[in-house]
Formats: structure tokens, sequence, C-alpha cells
């Protein structure tokens, strides 16, 4: 298995990736970022696997103050036309239910501060980590509906949609569970002027007295990263059939049935190179590219459908001489051809 590819998009200073970076560093994920306030460019979705899309004060609709909302928005659309993973946090979280076709307003109340978000009863199965309560840090002004199709997730006392899913990859999460302590200070420092009497606005000291609520939520954000890195994973299923007319229909079935990615035959008699051994095969192989999430349903539906193919996932290939495939799985490019012998 592969593990993501990871771009983030910052919109002002203040609002860093915080512990999503310290998550991705200890795990391995190889990051990169466009920091929208300096002018950098954005990059095409062939680029990564995951948008992470920060939070900031400006709002969705704020294209006549900050034009690059344009391209941002471009971008965003692309990414999820290309099957990728989106992470909206805050203002990224309604750019992306905006992008999904949602009403993105004012809300009823500003909400700033450590209050509680509760999971909702269409959340099973999403947010593997995040227990049923949890205070978590606010700072927003704005809400949005639910994208059709999302499943929602979680809600709070001042704010009915903190976050959903869509597609299975796509979630919008209104607060802030990536905040350091130092990055919790630059917000106040930024946005004091927002610290004003409200029902749901905490004064600056109640915001940093308790650090072990940043810790808490760090905790938690791990777990949620580390189950969406594993359902997202890229891996490769194995399994034999005995005539080309056999695979090429259950390869069909399998790409229609969105099981699969992309499917890659090897002919009979072919060699190729995998988990350091040479592979040899006197019947058609076929390599099913698909994600972690759906790999069991996949093998399921092999199974199923033809109870001899004994299908089996593969670990990441190694390069001896032979085609290599480790590009294959991480790109959208075909796979190199076996040797036929």
């Amino acid at each position: 298995m592969l593990v993501p590819r990871i771009h983030y998009v910052q919109h002002v200073p203040f609002e860093t990736p915080g512990h999503i970076l310290t998550w991705a560093r200890m795990r391995g994920h190889p990051v990169t970022g466009t920091r929208l306030y300096a002018g950098e460019a954005l990059p095409v979705p062939a680029a990564f696997d995951w948008l992470v899309m920060m939070g900031g004060p400006m709002g969705v609709h704020d294209e006549a103050t900050c034009p690059w909302l344009h391209d941002e928005k471009r971008l965003l659309r692309d990414a999820i036309a290309a099957g990728r993973a989106v992470l909206g946090i805050c203002l990224g979280a309604q750019l992306l239910a905006d992008a999904l076709g949602a009403r993105v307003y004012a809300n009823a109340h500003k909400e700033i501060g450590w209050f509680p978000v509760q999971r909702t009863p269409t959340s099973a199965g999403a947010l593997a980590g995040f227990p049923d309560s949890l205070d978590v840090l606010h700072w927003h002004g704005d809400t949005f509906d639910l994208p059709p199709g999302a499943n929602h997730l979680l809600a709070s006392e001042a704010c009915t949609h903190q976050a959903f899913v869509a597609h299975h990859r796509l979630y919008g999460l209104q607060f802030h569970m990536e905040i350091e302590p130092h990055g919790c200070r630059a917000l106040i420092e930024h946005g004091r002027h927002e610290l004003v009497p409200g029902p749901y606005i905490q004064h600056a000291d109640e915001l940093l007295a308790d650090p072990t609520r940043f810790f808490t939520a760090a905790t938690i954000l791990e777990r949620v990263l580390d189950a969406m890195a594993a359902d997202d994973a890229v891996v490769i299923i194995s399994t034999a059939l005995e005539t080309a007319e056999q695979a090429d229909r259950m390869a069909t079935a399998l790409v229609e049935q969105r099981l699969a990615a992309c499917v890659q035959i090897l002919p009979a008699r072919s060699t190729y190179r995998w988990e350091g051994r040479l592979q040899k095969s006197g019947e058609h192989v076929m390599l099913i590219k698909t994600r972690a999430a759906c790999a069991p349903a996949a093998m399921d539906f092999l199974k199923t459908h033809h109870p001899y193919a004994l299908p089996e996932i593969l670990v990441t290939p190694v390069q001896d001489g032979l085609p290599d495939y480790r590009q294959w799985i991480a790109s959208e490019t075909a796979p190199p051809p076996a040797t036929t012998t």
C-alpha cells in the first residue's frame, strides 16, 4: 500500500495546518502546500491524493477582495471530479459545501470558543475514533446547508451542520482540531475584534485556559486521519482467471460497480515481479487497483462471481528488471506490459 500524498491550501498566515503537518510527518506522508496569501500557484489534481483546505476570516463569496478564490474553487471542483479526497476545515468546509451545491450563509450566532459537538444518528461508520461528544475549538460566523447526498456527522448547540461526508472521501469540518496553543494565540491576535459578548463567544483567556483540550483534540484528530488514510490507501488485488473473456467481463464489472479504479489483465504465460518474487502464470492474471476501503467488497465480488478466483491482496512491488508496477499504483496511467514467455 502507498500512503496518500497530501496538499494543503492555506489562506492566511495565522491559520496553518497545525497538527495535521505533525501527523503527516509522523506517518510518512509526502506533503506540499500552497500559501494563497503569498501568491503561490495552485497545483493540478494529479499532484496529490488528498486536498486539505484550511480556514480563514474571509467568506466563500468574497471573490471581490480575495480574487484567488476563483482559482481555488476551480481546483476544488477539478479535484472532486478527479476522485481526490478532500478535507475542508472551517472556511475549507464551507468551500467544499459550496462546490457540492449547498448554500453557505451567516449562522444565527457566531461561535468562538470551546464548545461540544455531538455525533448524529447518521454518523455511523464515519470519523472513526471520534467520540459521541467532544469539546472542540470553534471560530466561525458562517454555516452551510448539508450538500445533496451528504451524511450529517456532527452538530453543536449553536450550529447544526458541524461536519459532513460526501461520496465517502469528501469531509467538511466546521471546527478546528488541528490548532495548537501557539496557533490559537495567533488567531486571538488577529481576531480579537470578534471577541465581543455573545451567547457562544468566549473570552480570550478562556480559549487558552486549559492546554489539555488542545492535546485531546489533537489525539482524536490523529485517530480520524489514521482511519481516513487506511481507507484511502491504494492496494492491489491479484486473481487468476482461465480465459481472457472471463477476465474482460470481470474487469468491466469491477469498474462499473466502482470497486476498482482500473484493472490490468496480464496474458497467460506472462512473467512479472511482485513482492520480490518472480511471478509466472499459466492463466490470465488480473491486477486490480482499488482503495483499501473498497478492497473487501471487491474481493467478495470476485468470490461471488467466480468462486475459484482466489483473490489476494498484494503489497508494494519491487523493481528487478521486469515491469515495475509501483508507478502504476501511484499514477493515473496504465501499467507496463508484462513479459510473455
